[in-house]
């Protein structure tokens, strides 16, 4: 069978260098590379930070006519149309980005969209941040051959905002390739961990408060986070709840460092009250450790019965959960199995043979 030939933009790879969707593009590209897809990048090599998955990609350079920007960049558009035509199946773009709709749409080739969430929607001061983001969505989506959603949950918010979307509309889950360390010695639970970033409906806020809630019961829990370093936002509300002892800022940190970190911790708490999917809450089960997730949203399809799912919105039901989980180690015992369990039927080598038919029925 005749490889399937992909074309992609860089957008996601270079405006976006660690995050959700940046990471699901490039374990996508991983994957269905092993499976014999043919990945061709239109953006430079140097300008989109390439990592070890990359190398089997093709990455398309814009040449210098010295005729000035606006006439290398027509001839250089002009190139790749002819070249796209006779070398690609179809597109798959990263992001919502108006030149794939039109390079898919000039040179009449399939085009599948991901939709990753409906933040935009759902929470009008995002799209205040992203003004462009809603109009080029919609655009995409209308022209889309195949609409791929990473969740169930995303797949029904997607219909909600958008009914005309319902016919075309996959559900393909993420999936996870992380691993628990290996290690003979037995774990040294010493924290709580937090993973992500902290504004809006991640709701960290409130786990601060649950937090400070468990000392002043006399429960001295310590919470790892993961993610942007603390702003002056984050440095008050620590030391307002009188909390800033037990808490150790831990920045951003490579891929090889999450298993340890998640294997390592009592529990990986997930209190965002909105998500498309959640990976943080899978990557946490597929690493030996559980979770306390927000009982909404995509969470439950996510961790099913593999971690304790609350009211997040309700700083008790998230202190409730950290005590129980530190102080039971039958509970914690029983839902490490679970999550086990529950990771193994959430991983990429799954989720890129799903996109591999997917891509087959488009072509």
């Amino acid at each position: 069978m005749e490889p399937i030939r992909i074309s992609c933009d860089a957008w996601i790879f270079r405006y976006q260098k660690l995050g959700g969707i940046n990471t699901y593009f490039r374990k996508l590209i991983e994957h269905t590379s092993r499976l014999g897809c043919r990945w061709t990048i239109n953006g430079d090599h140097e300008t989109i930070h390439p990592t070890p998955e990359f190398t089997s990609v093709k990455f398309t350079r814009n040449r210098q006519y010295g005729l000035g920007p606006k006439a290398d960049y027509q001839l250089n558009r002009a190139r790749q149309y002819i070249r796209d035509r006779c070398a690609t199946d179809l597109y798959h773009p990263s992001y919502y980005d108006w030149i794939a709709m039109s390079d898919a749409r000039i040179i009449s080739k399939p085009l599948l969209v991901t939709v990753h969430d409906c933040i935009h929607e759902r929470f009008p001061e995002w799209q205040q941040k992203d003004p462009h983001c809603i109009p080029a969505k919609i655009r995409m989506l209308r022209m889309a051959d195949q609409i791929v959603c990473i969740s169930q949950h995303t797949a029904d918010d997607l219909v909600h905002f958008y009914p005309w979307t319902k016919d075309r509309i996959r559900v393909i889950l993420s999936g996870t390739d992380l691993r628990p360390p290996q290690e003979t010695a037995p774990s040294q639970l010493d924290a709580f961990l937090y993973v992500g970033t902290r504004k809006g409906y991640k709701n960290f806020d409130t786990l601060l408060d649950a937090l400070a809630q468990c000392h002043r019961l006399g429960k001295p829990l310590r919470l790892k986070v993961v993610g942007p370093e603390p702003d002056s936002t984050d440095l008050e509300l620590v030391k307002t709840a009188g909390i800033a002892h037990a808490i150790e800022w831990l920045g951003y940190v490579s891929d090889n460092q999450l298993p340890d970190l998640y294997h390592h911790s009592i529990a990986l708490v997930y209190p965002s009250l909105y998500e498309g999917f959640g990976l943080p809450a899978l990557d946490a089960m597929a690493c030996g450790s559980t979770v306390i997730a927000h009982k909404g949203s995509c969470l439950p399809e996510v961790v099913g019965d593999g971690g304790l799912l609350v009211d997040a919105s309700d700083p008790t039901q998230i202190r409730d959960a950290m005590i129980s989980l530190s102080e039971s180690e039958d509970t914690r015992s029983d839902l490490l199995n679970r999550a086990k369990q529950r990771a193994s039927y959430l991983s990429w080598d799954a989720t890129a043979h799903h996109y591999l038919n997917t891509y087959r029925s488009l072509i």
